[in-house]
């Protein structure tokens, strides 16, 4: 079931079960255990919105105990879907496992789930959330490292953090009003300041090395300049103040060279821009991220996706 496919719904229901059906339909695939004899009224609200899906989950128990939804490796395999979902608390509290980190989400706070991987997930009494559905491609593409974000709860009392927060909660009012074309620039601009976020976040954590703060400046100045495809080692060296062993050495830590990692990115970027219609056609997607030869492009593109430039932009592939 591809995210173009996916289901839309609003769903009100007095079963657990039931609630816990439309949740697996909607976001991702899991098992539901809660205490006996539970008094329970939930509801969850779906909605696409331009390249994302945009709703809420909503959950009212009798008791204090959790309700708590789990992710195994099983749910994994059998789940197509490859997304992240934001949550963003608007009412009670939610607790959530994954990677080994642990955090409680409370009202005015968002988080990163990841769903290819297992993740436990709680909630008890009163409980509301504002819910973003990412494709993986499309929140890669704007920042490699997301995997340090899992799990790490952002306040909306932050400057960014503000305006993820005015999209998470408000999106999903706009689904029935803003016309197609708008949606998809409302979507990319959501992604494109969530995707900000989330890097200002993990720099602010300060928890990497001299190495790895180097070499997080460099694809900085790579993603700014995808455009450039006159872009080389010796150019990139100059650029960042550095010799080119020393570039080669910051890459190799990743299992990388500069111009192979580059060379990903610019396809990452078309790629997401074909997805999103940013771009009227596959030249236009070749040249705004530094491909100079189309044919070679289509030809790497399809080695990297399988599928060519034209079916994502023409088919949503």
């Amino acid at each position: 079931m591809g995210p173009r496919m996916r289901r839309q719904f609003d769903v009100t229901h007095t079963s657990l079960a039931h609630w816990h059906a439309a949740l697996c339909r909607a976001y991702a695939f899991s098992s539901c255990r809660c205490p006996p004899r539970l008094v329970f009224n939930g509801d969850s609200h779906l909605r696409s919105f331009g390249t994302l899906f945009v709703g809420q989950v909503a959950a009212s128990t009798s008791n204090a105990d959790d309700v708590v939804l789990d992710r195994r490796n099983a749910h994994i395999l059998s789940d197509k879907r490859d997304e992240y979902t934001i949550f963003f608390v608007s009412r009670g509290r939610m607790a959530f496992e994954q990677m080994g980190r642990q955090a409680t989400v409370l009202a005015g706070q968002f988080i990163l789930a990841d769903h290819g991987r297992p993740w436990r997930f709680a909630m008890s009494g009163d409980y509301a959330a504002a819910t973003m559905v990412i494709p993986r491609a499309l929140l890669d593409a704007r920042f490699e490292d997301i995997r340090r974000a899992l799990v790490q709860p952002i306040t909306a009392d932050t400057g960014l953090g503000r305006i993820v927060c005015a999209y998470l909660s408000g999106m999903a009012d706009l689904t029935a009003m803003t016309e197609i074309a708008g949606r998809e620039v409302l979507a990319s601009s959501a992604l494109d300041v969530i995707a900000t976020t989330f890097e200002q976040h993990v720099g602010a954590m300060g928890n990497l090395s001299a190495q790895e703060s180097k070499l997080r400046m460099v694809k900085q100045y790579l993603r700014r300049n995808l455009d450039n495809p006159d872009l080389s080692v010796t150019v990139i060296s100059d650029e960042q103040g550095v010799t080119p062993r020393t570039l080669n050495r910051l890459f190799a830590r990743d299992g990388t060279t500069p111009i192979k990692w580059l060379w990903e990115q610019r396809l990452r970027a078309s790629h997401c821009a074909l997805l999103e219609s940013r771009v009227q056609n596959v030249t236009q997607a070749a040249f705004e991220f530094g491909f100079s030869d189309v044919s070679h492009f289509s030809r790497a593109f399809k080695k990297a996706f399988g599928v060519s430039p034209r079916e994502v932009l023409y088919r949503g592939c």
